[in-house]
């Protein structure tokens, strides 16, 4: 195995010019000439990783990328398949095929699954299937890297005969639930009507979804055991291996799996040509709700020459489409991005919608104006620039954020393994940012995106009453076909009895802080990662909870947040943060609202200072809450919305009981908006946007030393320019009181007819009064307890591509929920409140405990191999009125949690007259559901109404 060249440096992108006029970084303005010039950070981007690659005499390609800063291990095989291989009249069976895999024994016929399998062997698994691929994902830690690389031969050995009948069948009714839930609608009608312009009928992504259902409902075993054959061999397999791996051992058990494998050549894959119809218009008559145009590019390769130019050139599009579209007499309504085709033939499109069919035209026009005006060029010089560095700087950031992320990391580097015999890997593309300038990536764009090159498509409503067309074979699995989905053999119920241990939560090179403010500013700062990417989240300690008077002033004190027009000083700083590519928004929450920024670290001065000057020194203005007002009077105007606002408050009303904090009904009456003033926000800022109610969060790749310099002069010491301003005051207001116990009201079952909805989905909820708090231990485990009950009705009946177990903390709850088979709702309802019977019964609770202790704990000890993950977990804490060290304080707890704490919150919260079950879908699934469970004291709220524009 040998080393691959990864080592990356790179000078900034941002000239000395924009360097020494910065406040407070580099140079110095005269509003702070008094103050200390503060170091620059080096402007080198440095990604010191060290790779090790293999290519095996089968054909099987091994990468190995450690990382110090983390225990956790991310291994993920790439099967160059996808559904271009599909066979002509088996739509499906690539991704079908995937999900077979799981279902193979993993010690010979008769013996315990795969699926049932990984739970106990990793943090996390899963497989997506895409046009060229097949992708499988586990994430688990060192110690269970050869039970990966076994499981990675069995997929490249595949005995297709072992999965029995009934597994086959089941796994195939849960792909075809899996594709009706992503949409087997009107929708899907403009993709497939784009996909016949731009792709004759042979060509392999031409993979309509017309008659899916039919086909997929058609594939045999030996449809299925025969695609294995032809693609799923060592040739056409890449394993990347990261995070905290020895390389020397990841090959010493790759040599004992994985080579020995045998060499087979795969099928050989169907040419791609490339897109055609450029200059070509078509208008059809479809079965959709608004009329639509697409206009579409054909674009360059990945790896070609000219991509890299035109992935900037598309940011510059985006912005000219933006800027140069709307307005009161524009035609178009919405338009939207689409992507179209795969790997070996990319096309780009913009989707435009109006109000009448006649305005498509016009709109269409209006698009292609903008984007020729966006490459014109006479747009230069600052004026171009303005636009096009920033869209740089973010493709870098987005290269980077790809290897930031442990799971998404092993997902980029499959992508650079396709690249060819000599891959170039991150630094290639870096490296071509770097050269790339506007000029050029204006002419790439402009000879793109032109009118004589783009295919266009005019898709005209067709007035028919039945806007949904399916074709749908039968059910013809038989629920009840039992298997064994049991816990693992091998967990000991006396381990529900003694604590675990926790003695490997430190990372190995990752490092934290923690402190406070003079002005009462908690800051929290966590170097863990390698990679120089940056995450910044200020949380401050008030949100929806805390705003009286009106509805959503919490969250517009947030939205209408901003630099004050004509204030030269903040205008220039932002200039910088957004030249240094920094992105920026909020999140407003029940109990907090969450600033957060990120960015490379070779910008931590403009980023954190820029970050500072959106919230800090921000202010409001009277425009940006008359616009929020009147769009959203606009939307309360359709039946829709509604509808949409009227049932969140009828279902939490019932829920928590009316009146409770956590019910907090949404504006439902656009007439409720006129009451809203600006005064109203400012009072709210006044009252609660305080360093003293505040905590910083940075997390990431970063020099802690510079950062802490930074977040002084920023965050603790910043001179305000507006007088009005409480940041530097004490916070005033007392602590906030405990939420009280929810008073669920007499509803226990509620359903709404949908008549445009292919499946049913269910929601059975119970209320909690908080989740963060001396219960949060037994809650995770009871959750993770139910996931696992509640899979029952994926893996034994058929009938759900997945229902979920979730502890949402925003409004507090054990809630499980996921889309149902229609035809069989009834039966998928019984199973859910059966998966809630079987935890009170306690049939082998003790077993079930200890399985799922050991879940949740891993969880959360293995989260900080992931600088995002780890950031939302901190944040997570503070946002519910917890410190930083919370998160040490859960995971203990955990550790030492008995089974009888547990049963104790069944008891106290899985109790039925607290749970509340909707039921949401077409009328005979709704029917269905409650027959079968024999329910006649259903609440009906209004059946959904479908506005011609929404």
């Amino acid at each position: 195995m040998h080393r691959a060249g990864l080592t990356f440096t790179a000078r900034a992108l941002l000239g000395a010019a924009l360097i020494s006029a910065a406040p407070g970084c580099a140079g110095k303005t005269k509003a702070d000439a008094e103050e200390p010039e503060l170091p620059t950070p080096s402007r080198e981007l440095e990604l010191p990783l060290q790779g090790y690659f293999k290519v095996y005499d089968n054909g099987l390609k091994l990468f190995v990328l450690p990382d110090r800063y983390t225990r956790l291990v991310q291994f993920d095989v790439r099967q160059q398949v996808g559904t271009r291989d599909n066979p002509k009249g088996k739509s499906g069976l690539a991704h079908f095929v995937e999900h077979l895999m799981f279902q193979m024994p993993v010690d010979g016929p008769g013996s315990r699954r795969l699926m049932q399998e990984l739970p106990q062997h990793s943090l996390t698994f899963n497989a997506y299937t895409s046009s060229d691929e097949t992708h499988y994902m586990h994430t688990g830690t060192a110690d269970e890297i050869e039970e990966y690389m076994r499981y990675t031969a069995m997929r490249l050995n595949y005995d297709c005969e072992a999965v029995d009948e009934n597994a086959f069948l089941r796994e195939r009714e849960v792909v075809r639930n899996e594709h009706r839930w992503r949409g087997e609608r009107v929708d899907l009608e403009v993709r497939d009507r784009v996909l016949e312009l731009l792709f004759e009928p042979s060509h392999p992504y031409r993979d309509t979804r017309g008659g899916e259902d039919l086909q997929l409902a058609s594939i045999t075993q030996d449809d299925a055991c025969q695609f294995i054959r032809h693609w799923y061999t060592a040739s056409q397999a890449q394993v990347i291996v990261t995070g905290g791996v020895e390389p020397e051992k990841v090959l010493e058990l790759a040599n004992k799996h994985l080579a020995p494998l045998p060499k087979r050549a795969p099928a050989v894959r169907k040419s791609v040509p490339p897109p055609r119809g450029a200059g070509e218009r078509r208008e059809v008559v479809a079965p959709i709700e608004k009329p639509t145009a697409v206009i579409v590019f054909a674009m360059p390769k990945r790896f070609s020459e000219g991509y890299v130019a035109s992935q900037a050139a598309l940011e510059t599009l985006f912005l000219a489409v933006s800027f140069f579209t709307g307005g009161p007499a524009s035609p178009i309504k919405d338009w939207y991005p689409a992507g179209f085709g795969g790997k070996e033939a990319q096309a780009f499109g913009i989707a435009l919608e109006t109000e009448r069919p006649g305005q498509l035209d016009g709109a269409i026009d209006e698009v292609l104006a903008a984007i020729t005006k966006g490459f014109s060029p006479e747009l230069k010089g600052k004026e171009y620039r303005a636009a096009y560095d920033p869209a740089r700087q973010r493709a870098r950031l987005n290269v980077l954020d790809r290897l930031s992320s442990v799971s998404s990391r092993a997902i980029a580097f499959a992508d650079y393994l396709e690249e060819g015999d000599t891959p170039g890997f991150f630094g290639a593309e870096l490296a071509a940012l770097d050269e790339l300038s506007s000029q050029r990536a204006q002419q790439v764009g402009a000879g793109i995106f032109t009118r004589e090159r783009a295919a266009i498509i005019k898709l005209i409503p067709d007035q028919a009453e039945d806007k949904v067309k399916v074709e749908r074979a039968d059910f013809d699995f038989e629920p009840g076909a039992e298997e064994n989905l049991s816990v693992p053999d091998d967990i000991d119920p006396a381990e529900a009895r003694r604590p675990l241990p926790v003695d490997e939560m430190v990372a190995p090179e990752g490092q934290s802080v923690e402190y406070e403010l003079e002005n009462g500013m908690r800051v929290v700062l966590v170097q863990s990662s390698a990679i120089p990417v940056m995450e910044l989240q200020l949380i401050i300690g008030a949100g929806e909870a805390d705003a009286t008077g009106h509805r959503d002033v919490a969250m517009l004190a947030a939205r209408a947040y901003g630099i004050r027009e004509g204030n030269r000083e903040a205008a220039n700083l932002m200039q910088f943060f957004n030249f240094a590519g920094g992105a920026f928004g909020s999140q407003v929450g029940a109990l907090s609202t969450t600033f957060y920024s990120r960015g490379m670290a070779m910008y931590l001065d403009f980023i954190t200072a820029g970050f500072s000057e959106r919230v800090v020194q921000g202010e409001y203005q009277m425009g940006t809450l008359d616009r929020w007002k009147e769009s959203r009077k606009q939307d309360l105007k359709k039946q829709f919305a509604q509808q949409a606002a009227a049932r969140s408050n009828t279902f939490y009303g019932a829920l928590y009981g009316e009146g409770h904090p956590h019910a907090r009904a949404q504006i439902a009456d656009r007439r409720e908006l006129a009451s809203i003033t600006l005064r109203d926000i400012e009072e709210f800022r006044g009252a609660h946007y305080r360093a003293s109610n505040s905590t910083l969060i940075i997390t990431g790749g970063f020099d802690m030393g510079l950062a802490t310099r930074y977040v002084q002069r920023f965050f603790g010491e910043p001179k305000l320019r507006n007088r009005k301003s409480t940041w530097l005051s004490p916070e005033a207001r007392s602590a906030r009181p405990a939420a009280p116990a929810p008073t669920p009201g007499a509803t226990r079952v509620m359903t709404e007819i949908d008549a445009e909805r292919v499946q049913t989905t269910v929601t059975l909820a119970y209320p909690l009064a908080e989740v963060y708090g001396e219960q949060h231990a037994a809650l995770s485990v009871l959750v993770n307890m139910l996931e696992f009950t509640a899979g029952r009705i994926r893996y034994q009946l058929g009938v759900s591509y997945g229902i979920h177990a979730r502890l949402p903390t925003a409004r507090p709850r054990i809630e499980l929920s996921g889309p149902l088979d229609s035809d069989h709702a009834g039966e998928g309802v019984e199973a859910l409140r059966a998966a809630v019977a079987s935890l009170k019964g306690g049939e082998d609770f003790e077993r079930l405990f200890a399985f799922a202790r050991r879940n949740v704990l891993r969880d959360l000890i293995n989260v900080q191999g992931d600088p995002q993950l780890l950031a939302g977990q901190l944040a997570n804490a503070v946002r519910n009125g917890r410190s930083y060290e919370y998160f040490q304080e859960h995971t203990r707890r955990v550790a030492a949690l008995t089974p009888e704490e547990v049963r104790a919150q069944i008891d106290a919260v899985l109790r039925d007259e607290r749970a509340l079950l909707l039921i949401q879908g077409p009328a005979k699934g709704v029917a269905r559901a409650l027959e079968h469970n024999k329910i006649t004291d259903a609440v009906a709220l209004p059946e959904v109404v479908h506005d011609e524009d929404e």
